[in-house]
This record gives structure tokens, sequence and C-alpha cells, in this order.
């Protein structure tokens, strides 16, 4: 058995990221607050895919499977993306998702929510 990862492992990449720019470099999620740029839906193929003016608010969740009884994990630490409202599991789709993402403060990713829930737009292709 393991134990679970700390709150302070979960997001000790997403503030460092803050504090120095960083941007995703490697092939897997880090917990933390993030901003989504959404891309113009586009049906022609002859036409490159243009990025909207829309970003999405984006939380990634470290879920864990704990035994209460023991403090102890009983089965593997898994991540879930919450873009806006929708719940991203899939892993191929979170690491599409992963590599677009910018890192915000716990404001901006606050204010976000708030745009995304006032404009009660239908979910752009992202």
């Amino acid at each position: 058995m393991r134990q679970p990862t700390s709150t302070d492992d979960q997001l000790a990449w997403w503030r460092k990221a803050l504090k120095e720019g960083l941007r995703p470099d490697h092939d897997w999620p880090e917990c933390g607050y993030y901003k989504l740029r959404s891309r113009v839906p586009n049906n022609n193929p002859r036409i490159k895919r243009q990025w909207s003016t829309i970003y999405w608010p984006v939380q990634i969740l470290l879920i864990q499977p704990i035994d209460w009884t023991t403090g102890q994990l009983i089965a593997d630490e898994s991540h879930l993306f919450l873009v806006g409202k929708r719940k991203v599991s899939n892993q191929l789709e979170q690491l599409d998702l992963w590599w677009r993402l910018r890192p915000v403060t716990l404001t901006e990713f606050q204010w976000l929510t708030v745009q995304t829930d006032i404009r009660q737009t239908p979910l752009l292709t992202f």
C-alpha cells in the first residue's frame, strides 16, 4: 500500500509555474488552476482553425481512493480535469488539453468561472 500524495506536493508544480511563468513541458498533468483558450468551430477544411477570445477555466484534481481506516491508497491515483462544468476523465483527451493550458492564479480562475456562468454559451470546441 502507498501513501496518498499530499496537497502541497500536488500543487508544487502549479505554484512554481505561477512564480516562474512556466508552461506544461512534460507528459503528465499537474494539479492546479489553469485557463484554456477555445477554438472556433470550423467545418471548412480549407480554412485554418482559428482561436477564439474565450478562455475556459480548468481545474485539475487528483482522485485518491483511500482506505479511511488505514489512510493508505487502495488503488492508483488518477487525474480529473474540470473544464468549465464538464468533467474530462479520458487520459488521451486530458493529455491533449494539458499541452494547451496556461497556469492562472486562484483569483483569475474564479473570475473565469464567473464569466463562463454569465455567458452561458454552449461549450465550444476546445
